[in-house]
């Protein structure tokens, strides 16, 4: 089964697994000053998995920075990309261009698009183009 390893961040398929640590990073809300933060301990399973992170910073100016261990819980799916998707659908993706030796009225390109309409039916059907 392809699986290229993307991950969905932020609406975009990125391909940096640096991308989960980040993400989890990023989902704590912190209070006080945090001068560093880190993921100690992280494995992924499906499901709810759980994360240790370190922080290191201060809940007030009159006190100095110190460490503290956080457990971040983390629910993690996969699903494929939309590319590893068409893999394995046997699905490709074509640009068909018509180019005229005269220049095409509006009539002239309903009909190119009709007929190619109709062929792409019938070859679907014919069993030609697999989806």
């Amino acid at each position: 089964m392809p699986s290229c390893g993307a991950i969905l961040y932020r609406g975009r398929w990125v391909k940096d697994p640096r991308v989960i640590e980040k993400l989890i990073l990023e989902s704590i809300e912190y209070m006080g000053r945090v001068t560093n933060a880190s993921i100690e301990t992280l494995s992924l399973r499906h499901g709810l998995n759980t994360a240790v992170v370190k922080v290191r910073g201060s809940v007030h100016g009159l006190i100095s920075d110190y460490d503290e261990e956080v457990n971040v819980r983390v629910r993690y799916s996969e699903e494929l990309c939309p590319r590893c998707r068409d893999m394995i659908n046997e699905r490709e993706r074509a640009v068909i261009q018509v180019r005229s030796a005269v220049p095409m009225n509006g009539l002239l390109k309903r009909l190119i698009i009709d007929v190619v309409r109709k062929e792409t039916i019938k070859n679907e059907r014919s069993g030609f183009f697999k989806d």
